[in-house]
């Protein structure tokens, strides 16, 4: 399935296929840990890892319309609104590059 990653350490942006048979455990896999919602856009969301403060993460990274910096990978899936199922991803990369700003621990210090 098409899939966008955030890849906060590499400070890239590429789009990725997750396995249709085990979508949860690639979604974890690409993260790095148990999946949360961060964002949504009505049709796509973007999922990071739940516990990623707590791993003391060094690289972060926001996105327009968030609400807050993440640590950690960032995940776009798209979304069934019917039924609930992950579908592969209606952003292009050049979207989400667009958005994404990647950041360093000293320079989210500042932000709060």
């Amino acid at each position: 399935m098409r899939s966008i990653k955030i890849d906060a350490r590499n400070k890239t942006v590429e789009e990725i296929e997750l396995d249709d048979k085990d979508t949860l455990g690639g979604m974890q896999k690409v993260v790095g840990g148990y999946i949360e919602v961060a964002h949504n856009d009505g049709k796509n969301t973007l999922y990071v890892d739940e516990e990623g403060l707590y791993k003391g993460g060094q690289d972060f990274f926001t996105y327009d319309g968030a609400h807050q910096p993440f640590v950690g990978n960032g995940l776009w899936c798209g979304v069934n609104h019917k039924n609930g199922q992950t579908v592969k991803c209606t952003l292009t990369v050049e979207e989400v590059r667009s958005k994404v700003r990647f950041m360093d621990l000293q320079t989210v210090r500042t932000m709060v």
